[in-house]
């Protein structure tokens, strides 16, 4: 896996900002990043700016969990790598098996990486019969379980289907400008 593709897809998918914002019925802010969800200590003494409490991820405060809180950009690319290695545990996790991880090839990996940085791994889990078609290799149905899904429909439909595009293909296909 090409982790400089995947970093370059999810910035481009879930865009920085340097503000938190309303996402879904919780706040999000940076790249993507759930404010509900722990950060890493730099990222937490950088929004704070006190020590973190365990030394260890921990979830911020509510008042900097609130829409508006600025982020610093130190706290930004710490908390994005972070999600990034959560992403990748997760997509492997959701794999079942080092062998199905290794057979995906890079392509397909970045595919699972960026859809478990967007579902997080409970959403991911269920997609139940996208998960046999990549243990029997049928990257068509695969595919296509990938868009039958509330996600593509209604969530982020243009980056579903690049990512089901890319899934079929196993060919890597940089984002458009548009975005989604």
């Amino acid at each position: 896996m090409i982790r400089s593709h995947v970093r370059s897809d999810l910035l481009h998918d879930e865009k920085r900002r340097n503000t938190v914002y309303p996402d879904g019925e919780g706040t999000a802010g940076g790249i993507g990043h759930n404010m509900d969800n722990k950060v890493p200590p730099e990222a937490y003494e950088a929004i704070t700016k006190e020590p973190s409490p365990t030394g260890k991820p921990h979830v911020l405060p509510e008042q900097y969990r609130k829409v508006g809180t600025i982020i610093p950009d130190a706290a930004i690319d710490a908390i994005f790598e972070y999600d990034i290695d959560i992403a990748i545990r997760d997509a492997q996790r959701f794999a079942l098996a080092p062998s199905l991880w290794d057979k995906l090839g890079d392509v397909r990996r970045e595919v699972l990486v960026n859809m478990s940085f967007n579902l997080g791994y409970p959403r991911l889990s269920g997609f139940v019969k996208f998960q046999q078609a990549l243990l029997e290799g049928d990257y068509e149905t695969a595919a296509d379980e990938m868009l039958d899904s509330k996600w593509a429909r209604d969530d982020v439909p243009n980056r579903a289907k690049r990512l089901a595009r890319i899934m079929r293909t196993g060919n890597y296909e940089k984002p458009k400008e548009s975005g989604g």
